[in-house]
């Protein structure tokens, strides 16, 4: 029953309000890899006009990611109305359908956002009496309940597929798929994405994707090591910046990790242990020069500086870390593509 849904508590590393909500909807569901779904693991160089170059670490949308490798569909649907989509939501708890729905956490009264600030925000819908829904927030491990008219006002933000008044439904196709096969096409289409050789668009309005794939961390590099003696530059809002930079690309590491771990008994070579034992290790890289910025916002001005200085030595290290974990990765599709036809061939004669 949809009242069973209570907050996940079981750990997953990197995850966020988003990627919890779709696990525990899938636990739900008894997807038995709810908990290893998010397996993109890319790197673009982006910059914005008049702006400092950020790096990002996805090229997938939530849809796309949860189709690759998994039978698993995202059903965005949109409302021309606020009250539309409370009738909407309704009708799916009916039919026992949980509901993810984006809020702005300006709204939710438990949050240190509220009245404050405007940020996106995930929960989960399992049930509504008289006028308010029953909710589970997995990232705060918060069960509670929401008003109609909360819930109107806090749901008008840009979500994945840019819809407004938009709900979630999560669908699990009857679809088998090969263990090995998602293995082997997931870890290839991100070996493309980090090699930059994923057909993506490189230009939207004022956003340009500058360098494609891992050597955009040297450019990222290069470009705040020259900002290093800026003390106008390094403000706290430069540090905060840098902090959900460097932990997005922290958790897309944890995550891939975790995808890769479920199918270590599939695999159980010295080079398939290596990579998911080597992608936690790069998430944990990536978190230590964010936890850096943490420090750096609210330090002295001297302390920021040394602390700026040690983020970009540290990144340094991490992009020889991701290049060693790009080959590995290859050579890794490599040669179990070569075993795989071996078999096949073996098995025709």
């Amino acid at each position: 029953m949809l009242g069973d849904i209570s907050p996940l508590k079981e750990r997953i590393h990197g995850a966020n309000c988003i990627t919890l909500a779709f696990s525990n909807v899938l636990k739900y569901k008894q997807y038995k890899n709810y908990k290893y779904i998010w397996k993109q693991c890319g790197m673009n160089y982006i910059k914005k006009t008049n702006n400092a170059g950020y790096l990002n670490a996805k090229f997938l949308s939530i849809t796309e990611e949860l189709m690759l490798g998994d039978p698993i569909y995202a059903n965005f649907v949109e409302h021309d109305s606020a009250e539309e989509m409370i009738l909407s939501i309704k009708s799916y708890i009916d039919k026992g359908e949980p509901v993810i729905v984006f809020v702005d956490t300006f709204e939710l009264s438990y949050h240190m956002c509220y009245k404050d600030k405007h940020a996106k925000h995930c929960l989960i819908i399992t049930g509504y009496e008289g006028n308010t829904f029953n909710f589970v927030d997995d990232f705060y491990q918060i069960q509670d309940v929401i008003s109609f008219e909360t819930l109107k006002k806090s749901t008008v933000l840009r979500l994945d597929h840019d819809i407004t008044h938009g709900i979630i439904t999560v669908e699990i196709k009857n679809k088998l798929m090969d263990s090995k096969e998602v293995i082997l096409s997931t870890i290839a289409t991100n070996n493309m994405a980090l090699e930059g050789e994923l057909n993506i668009d490189s230009k939207v309005g004022d956003i340009e994707v500058v360098h494609k794939g891992l050597n955009g961390i040297q450019a990222f590099i290069e470009e705040y090591a020259s900002y290093a003696m800026n003390n106008e530059f390094l403000t706290e809002d430069t540090f905060d910046d840098l902090y959900t930079i460097l932990s997005r690309i922290s958790n897309t590491r944890y995550l891939y990790s975790s995808f890769l771990s479920r199918e270590k008994q599939e695999f159980s070579s010295e080079l398939f242990n290596s990579l998911f034992e080597g992608y936690f290790h790069s998430g944990q890289e990536w978190k230590v020069c964010s936890n850096m910025m943490i420090k750096a916002a609210k330090a002295k001005p001297h302390k920021k500086s040394e602390l700026f200085n040690r983020m970009i030595k540290k990144l340094h290290s991490i992009n020889d870390l991701e290049f060693e974990l790009l080959d590995k990765s290859k050579r890794f599709v490599e040669i179990t593509k070569r075993e795989v036809n071996e078999v096949l061939e073996n098995g025709v004669k």
